[in-house]
C-alpha cells in the first residue's frame, strides 16, 4: 500500500489522492462513532438529540459525559464508549499532534 524506502515517492497527485482517501476514512469513523454514541445516549438515557450529541462528543474527546447518568445501563454504555475511544483514538491522536507540531516548528524555526 505504501512505498518502501528504496522506492521513489509517489507523485504529488497520487499522494494527495491517498491523503484524501485516508482523511475520508477517518471522518467516516468519527461520524459513525458519534452516531452510535448519540443513539445510545438518546435511547438508553432518554436525552434529547442535542444533549446526546454533546455527551457523545465529550466522550470521544476524552472529557467524559456532561449530563448525569441515571441508569446503570447508561453508565455501562458510557464506560464502553470511553474504552472504545481510548482503544481507537487514544494514543494515535497524540502521535499525530506531536508529529504535526514538530514538523511545523522545524519549518517555522528552522
Amino acid at each position: 500500500m505504501y512505498e518502501r524506502r528504496s522506492e521513489p515517492l509517489l507523485p504529488q497527485k497520487l499522494f494527495i489522492r491517498r491523503l484524501l482517501k485516508h482523511s475520508a476514512l477517518a471522518l467516516l469513523i468519527i461520524l459513525v462513532s458519534l452516531g452510535i454514541g448519540m443513539i445510545g445516549y438518546h435511547f438508553i438515557e432518554s436525552l434529547n438529540w442535542v444533549d446526546a450529541l454533546l455527551n457523545a462528543s465529550m466522550i470521544l474527546g476524552g472529557m467524559g459525559p456532561v449530563n448525569e447518568l441515571h441508569s446503570n445501563s447508561g453508565k455501562i454504555f458510557a464506560s464502553i464508549c470511553f474504552v472504545f475511544r481510548n482503544c481507537l483514538f487514544g494514543h494515535h491522536r497524540d502521535y499525530i499532534c506531536t508529529g504535526s507540531t514538530s514538523l511545523f516548528t522545524s519549518f517555522a524555526f528552522g
